[in-house]
């Protein structure tokens, strides 16, 4: 009898999350060894949520602010 292999990935789908993104990310710091204190847990389940996401939209969209940002700071690390 073998053992089953680790899991070396977590995957996280967009309806698991709608139903319940708390729970999602607990599994996922769970999955990554750690766990996230309660006041910083709820702060960023709030910055998760799809409609905090959409009104950011043009900084992590592509194209986006993150993405020039970070394409600049590569570039300059040449």
């Amino acid at each position: 009898m073998s053992a089953e292999p680790a899991r070396t990935s977590c995957s996280s789908t967009a309806a698991g999350r709608r139903r319940d993104l708390e729970g999602e990310m607990r599994r996922i710091a769970a999955h990554l060894g750690t766990t996230v204190p309660e006041a910083a847990r709820r702060e960023l389940v709030e910055a998760a949520t799809f409609s905090r996401v959409k009104q950011r939209a043009d900084m992590f969209a592509p194209g986006g602010l993150l993405k020039d940002y970070l394409l600049e700071w590569l570039l300059r690390r040449r």
